[in-house]
């Protein structure tokens, strides 16, 4: 079927009846009256002579005069129809120009610039030509069918996520559509034919509302896309834009048939999502620590075999992104995943090097050998790096620091710092090789100053805290700061929980008063979601043995809604001993203790689950605290606060087109930027990351999406474009009639006229009666 195959409006037929000029219509007419005129001239009288066997003629013309009429009548009428057929088989180019429905055609090209149109064909001779590039080719040879001076007229809408109308409304500049369409980019996100089509019905109402006077015009949608599986969402629900013959004509590409394999890297999770440097070294400290799960899918017929992928991660800085790109280096740590047939996702834990000395502004950089459809096969994650995390400790100077050597002296302080800062001797920047530096705090000074240039606040004495130290705690919080927070040893009645929750926006409501639990309750063997515990998920295969002699005498009863806090460690009886949630903002990250670190309420002081507990938490905590700015392609972005201007960070970012800071704009292109504020230093990088969603690129049987764009306007106004294949993409054709392609006579016209000719022929023997007369003459009497 072609788009030439348009049904004509009513009307048609009595336009193709009309004529054109009056003269045509009146040499049609003299030559339809050359056989009457003959016809009236033989039959001129002339004067009679009679003679002796007159009267018997007279009397046969008599008898046979009704029959000879009609014989006459007959051959007249042959020979008028027979030049009547001769005149319109001369004159079909002019009755085509009638029947043809004569109203401009708006064309509406959708174009794929999706992830999946960056596949690219299939052997060393298509080089790096791609599936984008071949809608190209196919958009080009239909703008070439249009004429400007009928009134035709384009548009394009591209459909990477979210569709974007790149020339809308309808252009009359077909020149200029033509090379905006050269210059299409590809874009990382998944294509969105919902909103491309909500585009267009939009537009098409406009256009309707605007009609002028003359002949419709006759709508084209033109949706150039291979329609693989990660291109069109088989369950969603498309707009109609027309029912019945006056709907728009959808003309889509033939199913993609070649099937390919696809690797792709979906993410990066840190298991520790900070990475702390030690101040006495030019490199990331502990090494070991810095664990990575990468998480890969595959798609196509690669799925039913067993195969293995190596995975590189590296560690980079900004700096590293702009002068060796984005992938990971050569002598990146590795991995290798091992597929099993059937096997659709998988993933590897990869101990990744430091290879940046001391920076903040980190990146980790996941990537594999690169195949058909290179763009999905790096991951970027940016993550936190410190080259030490500073700790305020807030707590009560009225309990002064430890008189004597016994530990039942010791304060909260005293523990935490023990903990945080066991060789103070090595100097406050050297003192522990996690980088955690503690810096005690009077409560009255939260007040006064807040907690500026800190990444973490341990709070030992909330009751002391006044209106406004809250209000600085809050703000510190909402900034993307970690607040542990716990009971004070000393205090009889508790009223500080109102407030804490107040200003932290937290649903949490806390005991005014201590319960005292007797006997005193052990740990639970098990952390809360083991590996996946917001806090303490690295320690979760250790906490049955280090938690097995921990007990508490006391604590203070916690209770909130369903959802609103996240247990890290809980007691026998399931309750919660740590929990956290972070505050309304969606950032920064408050952690709760039930019971105060002071011997009489607890013994975990003095337990070895004391150090990796809250390590954990710190290291952890400040992490969550600040979220990852790895975001999809084709959603809104979001930026670090304080941004006023994203500067491209490496060769993807550097070769897309630029990104507002305002975050209005979407996210489209895959790369990293450096997020910079108004003193021209880096608050964080920020990666795109392909919407791995569109990774699929399994062929779809046509049926299948001809199904879902059949919502736009009816099947049966559904068809291929006429000669598109990826071989011939210059073939492409919307079949709308071209006038000099039509031939100047109509052939089977001719082919009619000669058989009348034919007949009449027989006709005007039979009638003349030679035959009759013959036999009838004295020679056959005898």
């Amino acid at each position: 079927m072609s788009i030439g195959a348009i049904p004509a409006c009513s009307g048609v037929v009595t336009a193709a009846l009309s004529f054109v000029s009056p003269a045509l219509a009146i040499a049609g007419f003299a030559c339809i009256a050359v056989p009457i005129i003959i016809h009236l001239l033989t039959r001129q009288r002339r004067r009679p002579i009679e003679w002796a066997a007159m009267k018997f003629l007279l009397e046969a013309y008599r008898r046979h005069r009704r029959r000879l009429t009609i014989e006459q009548l007959v051959l007249l009428a042959c020979r008028c129809l027979l030049v009547a057929l001769v005149g319109v088989a001369l004159a079909r180019p002019v009755l085509d120009e009638l029947a043809t429905p004569k109203g401009p055609v708006h064309l509406y090209m959708l174009v794929d610039n999706s992830l999946a149109s960056q596949l690219r064909d299939p052997g060393a001779a298509s080089g790096t030509r791609s599936a984008l590039d071949r809608s190209k080719e196919q958009g080009a040879a239909l703008l070439a069918e249009l004429d400007s001076s009928r009134g035709d007229r384009a548009a394009v809408i591209s459909l990477a996520a979210p569709a974007n109308a790149v020339i809308l409304p309808l252009s009359p500049d077909l020149s200029a559509v033509s090379r905006v369409l050269a210059d299409m980019p590809a874009e990382a996100g998944r294509a969105d034919v919902a909103g491309a089509v909500s585009r267009l019905r939009a537009d098409l109402s406009d256009t309707q509302n605007a009609a002028t006077d003359g002949p419709p015009a006759r709508v084209v949608i033109a949706i150039l896309s291979d329609l693989r599986a990660g291109s069109i969402d088989l369950s969603q629900t498309l707009p109609v834009l027309g029912t019945g013959p006056s709907a728009p004509i959808v003309r889509v590409l033939p199913a993609a048939t070649q099937e390919a394999d696809n690797i792709a890297v979906t993410g990066i999770e840190p298991l520790r999502p900070m990475i702390v440097a030690d101040a006495g070294q030019t490199s990331i400290a502990n090494p070991t620590g810095n664990q990575v799960r990468v998480s890969l899918a595959r798609f196509g017929p690669i799925v039913s075999k067993s195969s293995s992928t190596a995975v590189k991660l590296s560690l980079v800085d900004a700096r590293s992104l702009a002068e060796s790109g984005v992938r990971a280096a050569a002598d990146a740590d590795a991995a290798v995943v091992n597929w099993q047939p059937g096997q659709e996702a998988a993933s590897a834990i990869v101990q990744v090097r430091a290879n940046a000395s001391g920076a903040e502004a980190l990146a980790l950089v996941a990537s594999i050998d690169h195949d058909l459809l290179p763009a999905d096969d790096v991951y970027v994650r940016p993550v936190e790096g410190r080259r030490s995390v500073r700790v305020a400790l807030i707590e009560s100077l009225k309990l002064g620091l430890a008189q004597g050597p016994t530990i039942d002296r010791f304060s909260p302080g005293d523990w935490v710092r023990l903990v945080l800062q066991p060789d103070a001797s090595a100097g406050p920047l050297r003192s522990h090789s996690m980088g955690l530096v503690p810096t005690t705090l009077d409560p009255a000074s939260v007040g006064r100053s807040g907690l500026s240039g800190f990444d973490a606040a341990i709070v030992l004495a909330p009751d002391e805290l006044t209106d406004e130290g809250w209000k600085r705690l809050g703000d510190f919080s909402r900034s993307g700061g970690l607040l542990v927070i716990t009971p004070p040893a000393e205090a009889t009645v508790h009223l500080w929980g109102e407030p804490m929750a107040r200003e932290l926006g937290l649903d949490w409501t806390i005991a005014r008063e201590v319960q005292q639990l007797g006997p005193p309750l052990g740990l639970s063997p098990q952390a809360p979601g083991g590996l996946a515990n917001p806090l303490v998920g690295m320690i979760a295969a250790e906490m049955p043995d280090l938690s097995k002699p921990v007990t508490v005498s006391r604590r203070l009863a916690l209770t909130a809604p369903t959802g609103s806090l996240e247990p890290v460690v809980t007691l026998a009886d399931g309750s919660p001993l740590v929990a956290c949630s972070s505050p309304a903002s969606g950032q920064g990250l408050v952690v709760l203790m039930t019971a105060a670190i002071q011997l009489g309420w607890t013994d975990l002081p003095t337990k070895p689950l004391m150090l990796p507990l809250l390590h954990e938490i710190v290291r952890v905590g400040v992490g969550r605290s600040q979220p990852s700015f790895d975001q999809t392609a084709g959603h809104a972005l979001r930026l670090p606060p304080g941004t006023v201007e994203l500067v491209p960070a490496d060769d993807r970012a550097s070769s897309s087109p630029g990104m507002s800071a305002a975050g209005k704009s979407p996210a489209r292109y895959a790369g990293v930027w450096r997020g910079v504020n108004s003193q021209s230093a880096v608050v964080s990088l920020v990666a795109i990351n392909p919407d791995h969603a569109a990774s699929d690129i399994t062929p779809l049987p046509s049926a299948q999406s001809r199904t879902v764009l059949a919502q736009i306007a009816g099947a049966d106004r559904i068809a291929d474009i006429n000669g598109a294949s990826p071989e011939n993409a210059e073939t492409a054709s919307l079949g709308l009639p071209d006038p000099r392609s039509r031939e100047p006579v109509s052939v089977p016209l001719l082919a009619v006229a000669l058989g009348l000719a034919l007949a009449e022929i027989a006709l005007a023997r039979a009638f003349s009666h030679a035959g009759r007369m013959s036999t009838s003459s004295p020679g056959g009497a005898a």
